[in-house]
C-alpha cells in the first residue's frame, strides 16, 4: 500500500512538473531565465513536491529491475530536478542537495554521494539560479533578515502561547505591520519588510504558538525520526528498511526548505501530514507482523 502511495505521488508530481514547464515556457513563451511559478503555485512551493518526488523516484529506481521502467524513472528524476532549478529557489535547491545526501548517507552508499553532488553543482553553475546564489544583491537577504527580526520581537511579547493559530493571523494588524515592532528593529531593515508569512517554520510556530508550540513541534519531529530510525534498523523486511530511509530523507526536504520558506499552507500541510502518516503506518506494521501480508512489505 505504501509503495503504491509513493508511485501515485511520483506520477502526479511528474505530470504537474512536466505540464508546468510546458505551459510556462512553451505556451506562455516565458524566457527560460524567468523563475517558474504561478499565482496558485508559487515558485518556492513547487520545489517541495518536486524534491520529494526525486527522493521517492530514487527509491523506485533502486528497487526496479526492469530496464524500461528504470529509464522512465530516470527521466522523472531529471524532470523534477529541472523543475526545482527552474524555480530558482535557493531553499529548494539546498533542500534537494540535503535530502539526496541524507538518503545515500543513510544507505551507507558513500561512493555515489560525490558524483550526485557534482552533477547538481554542475547544474547549478549552468543555470540562471547561480545568479541568486553568487551575484544577487543583498536586497532579498535584507527582506528576510528584516522579517526575522520583526517576528522575533512579536515572540518576545507572546513567548508562551503565541498570538494564536488562526489561518489569518498574519493579516491581523496586531501582529503584522505593527509600528511598535517596527520601531524595535534597526532602521536599515524597517523599509524592507514585505513578507506576510515568516519564511521559517520555527519562527512561524513561535509567532503562532510560542515556545510551547515550538517544543511540541520538535517533539513531533523527534518522534518521526525515532520511528524512521528504528524501522530502518529493525524493520520487518529489507523493503521496509529502505522505505524508512526514504521517508526520513523526504522529511529532510521539508525541514531544510522550511528553514527558508513559508511551509504552513494547505499544499505543504498535505505533504507534511502525508509523510507523518506514511512513516507511522510503516513503523506500526514493521513491528506487528502484518506488514508482509497487508502492506506489501515482504522481504526482497
Amino acid at each position: 500500500m505504501i509503495e503504491w502511495f509513493i508511485r501515485t505521488a511520483i506520477v502526479s508530481i511528474l505530470i504537474f512538473c512536466a505540464g508546468a514547464i510546458v505551459y510556462f515556457y512553451v505556451i506562455q513563451a516565458n524566457n527560460w531565465s524567468t523563475r517558474l511559478g504561478f499565482d496558485s503555485a508559487a515558485h518556492n512551493i513547487i520545489c517541495f513536491g518536486a524534491n520529494i518526488a526525486v527522493v521517492f523516484s530514487i527509491y523506485e529506481f533502486r528497487n526496479t529491475k526492469n530496464k524500461y521502467l528504470k529509464s522512465l524513472i530516470a527521466t522523472a528524476i531529471l524532470i523534477c530536478i529541472t523543475t526545482t532549478f527552474l524555480t530558482q529557489s535557493r531553499g529548494g535547491i539546498l533542500a534537494l542537495v540535503a535530502s539526496v545526501f541524507c538518503l545515500f548517507l543513510l544507505e551507507k552508499n558513500l561512493k555515489i554521494i560525490l558524483p550526485v553532488l557534482l552533477i547538481i553543482t554542475i547544474g547549478l553553475l549552468g543555470s540562471p539560479v547561480k545568479e541568486r546564489f553568487f551575484k544577487e544583491k543583498s536586497v532579498s537577504n535584507q527582506h528576510r533578515l528584516g522579517a526575522i527580526l520583526y517576528y522575533i520581537e512579536v515572540i518576545k511579547d507572546h513567548p508562551v502561547k503565541g498570538t494564536g493559530y488562526a489561518i489569518d493571523i498574519f493579516d491581523n494588524e496586531k501582529v503584522y505591520a505593527n509600528e511598535r515592532y517596527f520601531n524595535r528593529i534597526p532602521k536599515i531593515y524597517r523599509k524592507d519588510i514585505y513578507v506576510i508569512f515568516p519564511h521559517n517554520m520555527f519562527l512561524s510556530i513561535g509567532v503562532r504558538m510560542g515556545l510551547v508550540g515550538i517544543g511540541l513541534y520538535l517533539y513531533l519531529l523527534s518522534a518521526y525520526f525515532f520511528m524512521g530510525i528504528k524501522t530502518s534498523v529493525r524493520g520487518v523486511s529489507v523493503s521496509s528498511k529502505a522505505l524508512a530511509r526514504t521517508m526520513m530523507a523526504s522529511m529532510v526536504v521539508f525541514l531544510v526548505g522550511g528553514m527558508f520558506e513559508p511551509v504552513f499552507i494547505h499544499q505543504l500541510d498535505m505533504i507534511f501530514f502525508s509523510l507523518l502518516a506514511m512513516t507511522t503506518v510503516l513503523w506500526k506494521v514493521s513491528f506487528t507482523g502484518t506488514g508482509r501480508r497487508d502492506f506489501g512489505l515482504g522481504r526482497r
